[in-house]
C-alpha cells in the first residue's frame, strides 16, 4: 500500500470516528466532560463540546454535511448555555486549582468560537471572543497572558505553563483574523517576538515545559535554582521535566503550526528556537521518546491510578496528546522543516498505540477515554487545510 493510500485510509478511519461522535450527540443531546488525562482533574462537558464543535463545522464547511446546520446550532445554545459571567467559562472543577485550566481552557472554548463564526458568521460569536480575549489580561512586561478571574478579589495570575501560553495565542490570532482588532493584534506580535527569552529549549531542540522568567530578583533566583536541579537530575537518570517535555512537544509544535497559518506578516520558522524545535520532531530521538514507558521519570504526577496497561508508552503522547495525528497538521504547515515520511511514521505509531477498531474509537491505552476521541479535531484540522477529500 502507498503513503499517500494509507493516508486516505487513517483519514476515513478519523471520519469514522467523528461521525460516531456527531451521531451520539444527536442521539443524547449532550456529551460528557473528562478528567484531563494523566491529571485526573475533572473536567465539565465545555471542552468536549468545543472540539465536537470544531469536528461538525469542518464536516459542514469542507465536507458539504450541510444537514449538521441544525445539530451545531443546537452545540452552540449549550456552550453559550455553559457561561457564567460574560467571556467565562468553567473548565475544570478540582480542588485546589483554578477553574479555566490556566489560559489552555478557553482557548478551546475561542477555538468552537471560530469554526461557529465560519459556518453562521454572527455578530455575537465575535464579541463573545473579544470578551473571553479580554478577559486574561496581557502582561506587558513578562510577555504572558494571565488567567481570567472568577471574582473581583482575585489577582492577576500569569499562567507559566508554555504549551498553555502558545494555544492560547493560537487561538487568539485564529480569532482575530476575524475580530481584526489592532490591539489584540499588537500582543501577539509582542507575544510572539518575546519567545525568544520566554521559550527555553534543550541541546537537541526539546522544547521545556515550564517558563522560568520571572519579574522579581528573588522569584528570578528561585527559578534559576529549579532549572539546574531539574537539569542536573537529567544527567543522572533522576526524575525531571524531561518525560513530559518528551510527550508534549509535538503539542507545542502544532500551536506554532496554527500561528504560521494566521499569521502573515512574522515568519515564525525565522526564529532561531522555533526553527530548531520544529526540526528536532524530524529525529529519531524525537520519535523513540514518545515510547518512553518509564513514567517513574516523571516527578509531576501521581500515577498510582493509572493502570499499567495505560503505562505502555509516553502516558503524555500519544494516549493524550494523540501526537501522531497532530503531525499531519505540523507537516503540511511546515513542509520546508518536516519530512513528511515521518509525519506518516508518527500517525501509524498513534493508530498502532490507540486506536481500536472494534469500537471506532482511540481509547485503546488511553488512561482518559472520554476525552482522547474529541481530539480527533486536531485531525480534521489537517484535512481542512490540506483539502483532502476522503
Amino acid at each position: 500500500m502507498s503513503s499517500d493510500e494509507k493516508l486516505k485510509e487513517y483519514s476515513e478511519i478519523v471520519m469514522n470516528v467523528g461521525k460516531r461522535l456527531i451521531n451520539e450527540y444527536k442521539e443524547k443531546r449532550c456529551v460528557s466532560g473528562g478528567i484531563n488525562g494523566p491529571y485526573n482533574d475533572p473536567e465539565t462537558p465545555v471542552r468536549n463540546l468545543c472540539h465536537l464543535i470544531v469536528i461538525t463545522a469542518i464536516e459542514i464547511t469542507s465536507f458539504d454535511k450541510a444537514d449538521y446546520m441544525p445539530l451545531i446550532k443546537e452545540m452552540s445554545d449549550q456552550l453559550l448555555s455553559y457561561m457564567i459571567a460574560p467571556g467565562l467559562f468553567v473548565m475544570r472543577e478540582k480542588k485546589g486549582k483554578d477553574r479555566s485550566n490556566g489560559t489552555i481552557g478557553h482557548s478551546w472554548v475561542i477555538e468552537a468560537l471560530v469554526y461557529l463564526y465560519k459556518v453562521n458568521p454572527q455578530k455575537d460569536y465575535l464579541e463573545l471572543m473579544r470578551q473571553i480575549i479580554m478577559n486574561h489580561k496581557y502582561n506587558t512586561s513578562l510577555h504572558l497572558y494571565c488567567v481570567p478571574k472568577y471574582s473581583e478579589i482575585e489577582d492577576d495570575v500569569i499562567d507559566f505553563t508554555l504549551n498553555h501560553q502558545l494555544w492560547f495565542a493560537a487561538s487568539v490570532a485564529e480569532a482575530n483574523c476575524f475580530l481584526n482588532d489592532d490591539h489584540i493584534r499588537d500582543s501577539l506580535r509582542d507575544f510572539i517576538v518575546n519567545l525568544k527569552s520566554n521559550m527555553e529549549i534543550h541541546k537537541k531542540g526539546l522544547i521545556c515545559h515550564p517558563i522560568y522568567k520571572r519579574e522579581s530578583y528573588i522569584q528570578k533566583i528561585r527559578q534559576n535554582l529549579r532549572k539546574s536541579i531539574d537539569g542536573i537530575n537529567r544527567v543522572f537518570g533522576k526524575p525531571s521535566y524531561q518525560y513530559r517535555e518528551e510527550g508534549y512537544h509535538i503539542f507545542n509544535i502544532m500551536a506554532f503550526a496554527r500561528l504560521k497559518h494566521v499569521i502573515n506578516d512574522i515568519n515564525i520558522e525565522e526564529f532561531k528556537k522555533i526553527n530548531k524545535a520544529v526540526c528536532y520532531v524530524n529525529t529519531e530521538y524525537c520519535l523513540e521518546s514518545l515510547e518512553n514507558k518509564e513514567f517513574r521519570l516523571d516527578n509531576t504526577i501521581d500515577y498510582s491510578s493509572i493502570l499499567p496497561q495505560n503505562r505502555a508508552v509516553n502516558i503524555y503522547g500519544y494516549p493524550y496528546n494523540v501526537s501522531g495525528l497532530e503531525m499531519m497538521y505540523i507537516a503540511e504547515t511546515f513542509p520546508d522543516l518536516i519530512d513528511n515520511s515521518i509525519a506518516v511514521k508518527y500517525l501509524e505509531r498513534q493508530f498502532g498505540h490507540c486506536y481500536e477498531s472494534e469500537y471506532r474509537s482511540f481509547r485503546k491505552g488511553c488512561h482518559d477515554d472520554r476525552v482522547i476521541d474529541y481530539r480527533i479535531y486536531e485531525y480534521y484540522r489537517f484535512l481542512e487545510s490540506s483539502g483532502e477529500r476522503v
